[in-house]
Parts: C-alpha cells; sequence; structure tokens
C-alpha cells in the first residue's frame, strides 16, 4: 500500500469508528480524536529521514493490509494455553475489547476498574485525556489517539494499597484476517497510593498483527506505582507502545521492559519529574535475533529540583537481529541538584547483529550529578577462559555469562511471578 492509500484507509475507518462513539461525539475527547487524526495525515508514516525513526525501518506498514478490528473470538482455553499464570488481577483484552467473560472479577477497596471508553463517555477523564500523550509530536500516538476504541480506566484512590499486580492482557485475534489493534490506558494514582501493573501481549493466530498501546499515568503526591511489560510474541506480531508519564512531589515510579520476541517492537517511555523530591526507575532488558527488530525510546524530563533518575537497559543481539537504544534526560534550568543516571550495555552474538545505541544528555542547571554511558562488544573472551578451564563446556559457559549478564536487570523486578518467568523465557532464548 503507498503513503496515500494508508491515509485514505484510516479516514474511512475513522469515519466507521465514529459511528460506534455515540455520546462521545459531544464531548471534548472526541475534538481531539479528530486533531490526531489530522497530525497523523499531515505526518504520515516517519520514513528513515526523521530523527527518531534513523535507524529504524517501517516497511511492514506498506507489506500488509492491516485491518482495523474491535473484539475476537478468542475461548478461556485461547487464554489458559498463552497467558501466563501469574498472582495478579488479570484484565483481558481481545482486539483492543475488554472482554469481561475472560477476565478476573476485581473486588478491591480503594480500586476502580471501568472500560476506557465508558469512562470517556462519561467525561470521568476528559481533564486527563492526552494531557501527556502529545499527538502533535509522534505520529503512531497520534493514531492511537483517534482509533482507540477502548482500553482500562484504572483509578486508585488516596490511601489505597492493592494487594496484588493489575495483568493486562493484551490478545491479538489474527485467526481469520491480519489486524490492527488500538488499546488505550488512562492511570490515574490518588496521593499516597500504591499500585503494580503488568502488561503482556499476545497474538493468537497466524496472520500479521499490529498492536497499538499508548498508557497515561498520573502519579500522584508520595505514591507510588510500577508499570512491567513482558513482550514474547510470535513472529507475526509487530508492536508500538507508549507509556506517558506524570509524576507530583516525593512519589516514586518505576517501569521494567522485557523484551524477547516479537517481529518488530517499538517502546517509546516519556516520564516528566513535575514535583520536588520524586524518583524515576527505567529498566530493559532485549535479546533480539533472526532479521527482527527492537527499538528502545526513552525520554527522562527533569521539570523541578531535588528529583533522582535511573535508567539501566542491557541487551543481547544475534543472528541478523537489530536494536535500538535512544535514551534522553532533559535537566530543565529549575532542576537544581538533579540526580540522573544512564546506562546501556549491549552483547553481540553474531557479526550480522547490530546495535544502535544513542544517549543523551541535555542539562540547563549547574548544581547536579549527571552521568551516561553506552557500551557494546562481544563475549568477554577472558571471563569465558575462565569457566572453560575450571571444566564447564564453552555453551554453558556463554550461557551462564549471559544469563548473569541478563540477570542484573531481570532480578530488580520485584514482582517475584514475572521475574521468574522473564528468566525461564530467556533461558529458552538461549537455548538451555
Amino acid at each position: 500500500m503507498t503513503k496515500t492509500e494508508i491515509i485514505n484507509k484510516i479516514a474511512s475507518e475513522f469515519d466507521v469508528l465514529s459511528g460506534k462513539l455515540n455520546g462521545q461525539k459531544q464531548t471534548a475527547s472526541y475534538g481531539k480524536r479528530k486533531e490526531a487524526l489530522e497530525a497523523f495525515k499531515e505526518v504520515g508514516i516517519p520514513t528513515l529521514k526523521y530523527e527518531n525513526w534513523k535507524y529504524t525501518k517501517l516497511a511492514f506498514i506498506n507489506q500488509f493490509d492491516f485491518n482495523l478490528a474491535i473484539g475476537g473470538n478468542i475461548t478461556k482455553e485461547d487464554i489458559e494455553a498463552k497467558v501466563p499464570k501469574f498472582d495478579a488481577y488479570k484484565l483481558v483484552f481481545v482486539n483492543g475489547k475488554y472482554e469481561e467473560s475472560l477476565s478476573d472479577t476485581v473486588n478491591v477497596k480503594g480500586l476502580v476498574i471501568d472500560n476506557f471508553s465508558t469512562a470517556l463517555s462519561k467525561n470521568e477523564i476528559s481533564a486527563l485525556y492526552s494531557k501527556v500523550a502529545d499527538y502533535k509530536k509522534d505520529p503512531f500516538l497520534a493514531l492511537n489517539t483517534a482509533l482507540a476504541l477502548d482500553g482500562a480506566y484504572i483509578k486508585v484512590e488516596k490511601n489505597a494499597i492493592i494487594d496484588k499486580p493489575l495483568h493486562l492482557v493484551v490478545i491479538n485475534d489474527a485467526k481469520e484476517q491480519s489486524t490492527k489493534t488500538f488499546f488505550r490506558n488512562m492511570i490515574d494514582i490518588s496521593d499516597n497510593a500504591s499500585v503494580k501493573i503488568l502488561e503482556s501481549n499476545h497474538t493468537i493466530g497466524d496472520n500479521p498483527a499490529m498492536t497499538n498501546v499508548v498508557s497515561e499515568v498520573f502519579v500522584g503526591q508520595n505514591a507510588r506505582a510500577e508499570y512491567h511489560k513482558m513482550q514474547a510474541d510470535t513472529e507475526n506480531s509487530y508492536y508500538f507502545g507508549n507509556i506517558q508519564v506524570q509524576q507530583q512531589k516525593d512519589s516514586h515510579f518505576k517501569t521494567s521492559t522485557i523484551s524477547l520476541s516479537g517481529k518488530f517492537i517499538r517502546n517509546n517511555i516519556n516520564t516528566v519529574l513535575n514535583g520536588t523530591g520524586c524518583q524515576s526507575d527505567m529498566d530493559g532488558f532485549y535479546y533480539v535475533d533472526g532479521d527482527n527488530l527492537i527499538d528502545n525510546h526513552t525520554y527522562l524530563d527533569h521539570a523541578m529540583p531535588h528529583c533522582d533518575s535511573n535508567e539501566f537497559y542491557k541487551g543481547i543481539m544475534n543472528g541478523k537481529g537489530t536494536a535500538v537504544f535512544n535514551g534522553k534526560i532533559m535537566v530543565r534550568p529549575d532542576a537544581q541538584q538533579t540526580n540522573a543516571y544512564q546506562s546501556n550495555k549491549n552483547i553481540l552474538l553474531s557479526d550480522d547483529a547490530t546495535i544502535n545505541t544513542k544517549p543523551e544528555l541535555e542539562i540547563y542547571a549547574d548544581d547536579v550529578k549527571c552521568s551516561h554511558g553506552a557500551t557494546c562488544g562481544y563475549m568477554d573472551d577472558e571471563s569465558l577462559f575462565y569457566l572453560r578451564a575450571r571444566g564447564i563446556g564453552e555453551k554453558e559457559a556463554k550461557t551462564l555469562l549471559l544469563n548473569a549478564f541478563a540477570g542484573e536487570v531481570i532480578q530488580r523486578i520485584e514482582i517475584e511471578d514475572l521475574r521468574n518467568f522473564a528468566t525461564e523465557l530467556i533461558l529458552n532464548r538461549l537455548n538451555v
């Protein structure tokens, strides 16, 4: 499909979608949908000429005829076979639509869970909608704003401590046709509250499936929140993800992104530390092989003084796999006494593998402690020799070193089930 054909098809899908919005047409959110569609039309599909996409080819969008899907035909047996069992409250979304019959019943004091579409139609979240997710700067965020019909609205009330993680199960039903799904989350965490959220992505069926997920997260004063992504999808899966976060005074937000399989993965995580005393931690691990691509773009905006951030990403590249890491830390003029650290480390297992890493620091304050760094290379021959000299076989020695390399990130995950599951998947990827 040409660029013009893609834009015309999306405009047609927007017209069809508008008929499903009913009461939303009279709200401010509907106006934002129309503005977002126009923003996408203006930019279109980005090419390698765009700075934020210079290492990321999007030819697959022209290759496949993705069809907008809302809901699907997924059974509990499909869920049990595909989705890992975590000690968490499970919320299932099929092709972007909430499926109550496949989800857990959640009745927890201080926790409100609703459909994104229902909450938006009632104007409950209109003031927050697209407040930190700027659709004018990202064409795929603009697409989501225009076309996302459903998702999760999560409200954690003041002082509430949620006892178990919330597991957002995002499923593409690609059994009948190639699909594209737009999924929108609004997560509002009140003062002194605490919650952990886990998102996992799954494609069921042999057809190509493209998922576009946007999560807007508002973290109140002295609140603690975590958002974890577990990405281990099929070779027919294509994923665009945006997490847009705004933190208030003395809050703590932590995110980890574990990307282990999928044809194409693009993760954008943008956090604004908008109050004094904030802490933000970003962790990530990626394993890419074949001719797959994993692209992580992060942005930490220190807008206020006395805030700390730590960013720690690691990756292993094999075969003809390509990985991208672009992490930027912005320190505003008023953000004195900022502590900001960023690290990206990579191991290449093949001469044909590629890593493009670009750590960035932009500092406009003088009383700060900031550092960033990136490394990429092959296996450490000295460490490998050390293990081989003690009677360990070459394959086993390499596995030990690679598992230890990944484990530095994985062990920072506080959800035990997720930590164990990620460890098991990494060992599988290393053919153990």
